[in-house]
């Protein structure tokens, strides 16, 4: 949890292409696709005609002469075999050239064109624990989860029984049929398997601690995929010790007390007046600038005339196809930014415009534009979501007069009209996806518009092509109702423009959060409504959590533009609801002072509203520090590193926590832990502090 989320700007600048994308065009006579839109100029249906508007109503316009359809929908016509209908004539068909070509269930035959339908293989061939628990105390406790794939490497959906065993029970048991395991009285590891219809998965090792004596501390410091980090130094008030092979160092020490985890790795920690003698502390590793995994591909968007309903003419005049894409959201939420969503930007030419898109999106007018998504991911195996559709410049028309107010763009206007087009998005996503980093390149043709050639870029060109099918239609609905949307004032006193965002999603064991559709509007003063649109999660997308996050937040544009203010909230549940209520968000931090060239001291740090405060600390080429603290003044030990300096920058978050929890709870070693932070976070918010 190294990163703000102050780059939720993505979705307004996003927007803003479209009306880039429309104001590229002329509208000229019909709505701007050059027919004439006065009906049955030529009544008597004689021989000439240029466009279907020239002929009477009812009839249209082929090879120059107006005709009865031959197919399409309100003829009640089809075509025989070996045709298929275009504009509502019948025409000797092609066969299919992609998944999109063909309806729901069938696939393409790409050597003799036809779509065939879809075998599932839903025999067991390998099973995986993809649960990351590798730490245990005694009497904690751990849900495993695993998942079954076919011969193909496609992971199985369904009621599987996996039965589960251990090889050293006394250190870590486990139930046989639910996969719960139990940290034992023993120090030491445990093997724990799954298996299902005769496949074993390879053995899962988790290392148990018995409880802590008293009078001492136990730190445990891993890494954010769950293994130790040895070397740490670990201060616990005026006693220091060092993490060793498993990770762990234990001190002399009693409650109250400051602890902090050094690590030149790796981001600090610290942690102030906690109350318990038995912590585990994760820590996330110094980005690694220098390189950069992902995919990249296109969009088919052969599915969504039939999905949408839309006639023959409609189709063809959906003539700009938008679309964007990214990798479910590992770890907590609380770390999203925008390339961990849409990637970095690059430089697009679309129709004598020069934009700067985020690579996850695709903007593409009759093979002008930008027609391939590039997206970033970590290591390891994802999954990779996708919303988009084709628009008419008819349905762009709104959004040039919302956005426009003299010469410069109206951004709130722009996204408060911009909300019915979310609602002809259409979802795909391909699960089991493999990403690797590779080596970033000098960016010499200043691909990300920058104005420098001297900094790096991923290497997109080596990221492997993963082309997704748009096929599932936004059918399903939330009501979102929030209360009382975010409140601030500017630096001139006034009161700050808030827009608010819904995302409903699930969050998928192995994988992270897979946003499902979304909504947006300005937020208005009193209560709001938002009504989100999403796809229903079926197969693989079953089987996590459903979790709405509603987030209230100012975008930074113009001439005197606003701070970056976020607030959050996050609601968890085992289905999808029909409506949840947003009652209050989380207050801003936005007095918070920290004078890291100074000494490392932060005050005015307490946040309304909030159990407790994270101060996410960065600092270019030395890596972050992670401060968490429940009161109003704290001052950062001295760092071994240097770690802070003038050039350092921090944000402070507010956090709530569901009923029952609080810091100490967070922070001790027990069924929770850090790593799950999400799942008793009620809400959160974030501002940048001020030095």
């Amino acid at each position: 949890m190294h990163r703000s989320l102050k780059t939720w700007r993505w979705l307004p600048f996003l927007l803003c292409c479209l009306v880039a994308v429309s104001m590229s065009y002329s509208t000229g006579c019909g709505d701007g696709t050059g027919k004439n839109t006065e009906q049955g100029t030529n009544p008597d249906g004689g021989s000439e005609c240029t466009v279907s508007g020239d002929c009477a109503t009812g009839k249209l316009c082929a090879s120059g002469k107006c005709v009865e359809p031959e197919c399409g929908e309100g003829t009640g016509k089809t075509c025989a075999a070996g045709k298929t209908c275009k504009n509502n004539v019948c025409v000797e068909s092609e066969g299919c050239k992609s998944d999109g070509d063909c309806p729901v269930g069938k696939t393409c035959n790409t050597e003799d064109g036809q779509c065939k339908d879809v075998v599932v293989d839903n025999n067991v061939d390998k099973v995986e624990i993809i649960s990351t628990a590798s730490v245990l105390t005694e009497g904690a406790t751990a849900q495993l989860e695993a998942v079954a794939y076919n011969k193909s490497g496609a992971r199985l959906s369904g009621d599987f029984k996996f039965k589960w065993a251990s090889d050293t029970a006394d250190a870590v048991s486990v139930d046989a049929a639910t996969g719960l395991a139990t940290g034992g009285s023993k120090d030491g590891e445990a093997k724990i398997t799954a298996e299902l219809e005769g496949k074993t998965s390879a053995p899962l090792t988790i290392t148990n601690f018995a409880k802590v004596p008293s009078g001492k501390v136990r730190v445990i410091v891993r890494d954010s995929a769950g293994k130790p980090i040895t070397g740490a130094t670990v201060k616990v008030a005026d006693k220091e010790g060092t993490t060793d092979a498993n990770g762990a160092a234990t001190v002399d020490g009693t409650a109250p007390f400051d602890v902090h985890v050094f690590h030149n790795d790796y981001s600090y920690f610290s942690a102030f007046q906690i109350n318990k003698n038995d912590l585990f502390i994760q820590l996330p590793k110094n980005a690694d600038d220098s390189k950069a995994g992902g995919v990249k591909g296109k969009f088919d968007y052969g599915r969504i005339k039939s999905l949408l309903g839309l006639t023959d003419e409609e189709w063809d005049e959906s003539t700009v196809s938008i679309g964007f894409a990214g990798f479910a959201i590992p770890g907590n939420l609380l770390d999203i930014d925008l390339t961990s969503l849409l990637g970095e930007n690059i430089k697009t030419k679309l129709l004598g415009n020069e934009l700067k898109l985020p690579s996850g999106v695709s903007i593409d007018i009759a093979g002008a534009g930008k027609a391939e998504y590039q997206t970033l991911g970590q290591d390891g195996t994802n999954l990779i979501w996708a919303l988009g559709s084709k628009f008419t410049l008819k349905e762009l028309e709104p959004l040039i007069k919302a956005a426009t107010s003299g010469e410069e763009l109206n951004i709130g206007k722009l996204l408060a009209d911009a909300k019915s087009l979310l609602d002809k998005f259409v979802f795909g996503f391909k699960s089991e996806i493999t990403v690797s980093a590779v080596a970033r390149v000098t960016d010499t043709n200043d691909i990300n518009g920058d104005g420098k050639t001297d900094d790096l870029v991923p290497d997109f060109d080596k990221f492997p092509a993963q082309d997704i099918v748009l096929d599932r239609k936004l059918d399903q609905s939330i009501t979102v109702n929030v209360s009382a949307a975010p409140t601030a004032k500017g630096s001139d006193g006034k009161d700050l423009q808030f827009y608010l965002i819904s995302l409903a999603g699930v969050r998928i064991p192995g994988y992270g959060l897979v946003p499902l559709g979304l909504a947006v509007d300005e937020a208005k003063s009193g209560s709001n409504t938002l009504n989100v649109k999403y796809t229903k999660p079926e197969g693989v997308l079953a089987s996590g959590k459903f979790l709405v996050l509603t987030i209230g937040l100012t975008i930074p544009a113009g001439e005197n533009a606003p701070p970056t203010l976020i607030a959050a909230n996050l609601q968890m549940s085992d289905a999808a609801p029909s409506d949840v209520t947003v009652s209050e968000f989380v207050g801003f931090g936005s007095a918070g002072k920290f004078d890291a060239a100074g000494g490392g001291k932060v005050t005015n740090g307490k946040v309304n509203g909030a159990d407790f405060q994270i101060l996410q600390v960065s600092t270019p080429g030395k890596g972050g520090w992670f401060v968490v603290f429940g009161g109003e003044s704290i001052t950062l030990p001295t760092a071994p590193d240097g770690r802070l300096t003038g050039e350092s920058t921090a944000n402070l978050f507010g956090v709530k926590l569901k009923s029952g929890q609080t810091i100490d709870s967070v922070l001790e070693f027990n069924a929770l832990n850090m790593d799950r932070l999400v799942e008793v976070v009620e809400g959160f918010s974030s501002a940048e502090t001020s030095k």
